[in-house]
């Protein structure tokens, strides 16, 4: 992007052609985050278990701190270099749509909403100063012109693309929760196949020995399943569904030093707590998000009159 001396790009050219790309990509993202959420908002009110009054918050805040920083957004550009300033922006809004993905309550989301303005106000104005100073000026109303109207199908694009993304999840859920439920009942199947095997012929333990191996695995998921799905019920399963399985990771990494001596308390509790801790973490979370994202007519009952 061209922004020092006499404008020097054509519309027709090359390089004028992926200025425009460029600076239509991130007015574009910034129109399109103004109106996609709105379809989105009754799921999010749903999960997050909130009402009109902080849905509004999650809309508004977003294009009230858009307007109230684009006049200072242009004027940094002008101070520091648009170039600078547009790529700050694109920076500063990725990393608050990231934050606005990992958002498990109301508040968070509307803090993230608000820097996600902040971000845009960097951005907007710098993408058409960057049109401004690079085309040469018989080609300027024609980039511009280009700028404005894609922009616009941006913003009637959000309720669409926005409808599509919820209508995709919440699926995409089902089966990265299936994927998760494989790995880790897979790691389950294995441990407590393979373990009071090696358990007998490595390191000399009795049958009766070796099945009371895996007994704190037993105790700690009695123990901790239940407290682990009523922490999910409140804080989202997210945390736990990521956590869980690297601890059960963890866990099994540890089952390999079994084979390194013939101390139980040394060599195959701690594995075998760390393992039980993280299918505690784990499996709860996991069934409730298998089940609350499967469509209900394939969730293995059926109501009845329905």
């Amino acid at each position: 992007m061209t922004t020092a001396g006499a404008p020097a790009l054509t519309y027709s050219s090359a390089p004028g052609r992926w200025v425009l790309a460029i600076t239509v990509l991130g007015s574009g993202i910034a129109s399109l985050d103004a109106t996609v959420v709105n379809i989105a908002l009754p799921t999010i009110g749903r999960d997050f278990h909130t009402g009109v009054a902080a849905l509004q918050w999650v809309m508004n805040g977003y294009t009230l701190t858009l307007t109230a920083f684009l006049l200072i957004g242009g004027s940094l550009g002008d101070r520091f270099g648009r170039r600078k300033v547009y790529l700050t922006g694109i920076v500063w809004f990725t990393l608050a749509s990231v934050a606005c993905g990992l958002a498990r309550g109301a508040v968070f989301l509307i803090v993230t909403r608000l820097l996600q303005g902040i971000g845009a106000a960097l951005l907007t104005p710098g993408s058409l100063a960057i049109l401004e100073a690079s085309f040469v000026p018989a080609d300027r109303g024609r980039a511009i012109g280009a700028w404005s109207g894609l922009s616009g199908v941006a913003i009637a694009a959000g309720p669409l693309i926005g409808g599509y993304l919820i209508s995709a999840v919440r699926e995409r859920q089902f089966a990265a929760t299936n994927a998760a439920t494989f790995i880790v009942y897979g790691a389950l199947t294995g441990a407590t196949f393979l373990l009071p095997v090696v358990l007998q012929v490595v390191s000399g333990y009795s049958p009766l020995a070796s099945g009371l191996a895996l007994l704190p695995m037993t105790v700690i998921m009695l123990a901790l399943s239940a407290r682990s799905g009523k922490l999910a019920a409140r804080i989202g399963p997210r945390l736990q569904m990521s956590a869980g399985p690297v601890v059960v990771g963890t866990g099994l990494a540890m089952l390999t030093l079994a084979t390194h001596g013939s101390s139980y308390v040394l060599y195959v509790l701690p594995a075998v707590a760390v393992f039980g801790l993280g299918l505690a973490i784990t499996v709860a979370p996991l069934t409730a998000t298998a089940m609350n994202s499967a469509p209900a007519e394939q969730s293995g009952y059926r109501v009845r009159g329905q």
